[in-house]
């Protein structure tokens, strides 16, 4: 837009960003994954045994050179390992005795603490880490988990597995910075979440930021989202009255 006033213009700026090949293999394939398990009561029964059977089979998914955690939420926060643990056939076995046990028993629904807890220790800049929701939405404060979600995007992408026919498909949706599948029963086909998984390993430009030599802007995305080889992110500025370029 262009009014007959010079110092009243205003000028929008579009720069695509597409990461080549060459910097995106300094990360390699490494990558931790943490599966995070709505154990809340809205879980009992057949989600909870949706979720068993899709963690599991996520697991044997997982590659060797990856590390990884199992975290249940509810009122409280119960964990498989302090911190995640480098993938091997010892921790493997400790995940499938964990999950074995893995039940709806942890009352409240609180994802937020359990994220909080999560993004509040510093990720590992050799193993990209990503977040794998299981849950069926039904969350307490929804609104400031999504905040807190999109805020740290750039150090993990959170890709969220609905469960179950009940489930709460918006806030779902609305949680996912990488993205959506859901399961609504035992016999679901798993190729959404594996797809999922094969994105999470695919290395990313992270933490990038866009200096404008000086412009004042209003940029969209104000924090830009992980950068993926081959994929365009586009970013938008506009600038302030009384500038030109």
């Amino acid at each position: 837009m262009f009014p007959d006033e010079p110092d009243q213009a205003a000028f929008l700026l579009m720069l695509p960003l597409l990461p080549r090949k060459e910097p995106l293999e300094l990360f390699g394939q490494k990558a931790e994954i943490v599966f995070v398990v709505d154990r809340s009561c809205s879980m009992m029964g057949k989600q909870i045994a949706i979720t068993k059977n899709a963690l599991n089979a996520l697991l044997h998914a997982l590659p060797y050179n990856s590390k990884f955690n199992i975290v249940g939420f509810g009122s409280k926060i119960n964990s498989l390992f302090p911190c995640s643990a480098h993938y091997s056939d010892s921790s493997l076995q400790k995940a499938m005795k964990y999950i074995k046990h893995l039940e709806a028993d942890l009352s409240g629904s609180d994802l937020l603490r359990a994220l909080k807890e999560i993004f509040n220790s510093a990720p590992d800049l050799s193993y990209p880490r990503s977040i794998f929701l299981f849950t069926d939405g039904h969350i307490s404060d929804h609104r400031a988990t999504i905040t807190l979600v999109k805020r740290y995007r750039c150090d993990s992408l959170l890709y969220s597995i609905g469960i179950g026919q009940d489930a709460d498909r918006s806030v779902i949706q609305k949680l996912s910075t990488g993205s959506t599948t859901f399961i609504l029963s035992q016999n679901d086909d798993f190729t959404p979440m594996y797809q999922m998984l094969e994105d999470a390993m695919i290395p990313k430009l992270r933490n990038v930021r866009i200096s404008w030599s000086g412009f004042r802007v209003r940029q969209s995305p104000f924090v830009i989202p992980p950068l993926k080889e081959g994929e365009i992110t586009t970013v938008y500025a506009l600038l302030e009255k009384g500038q030109s370029i």
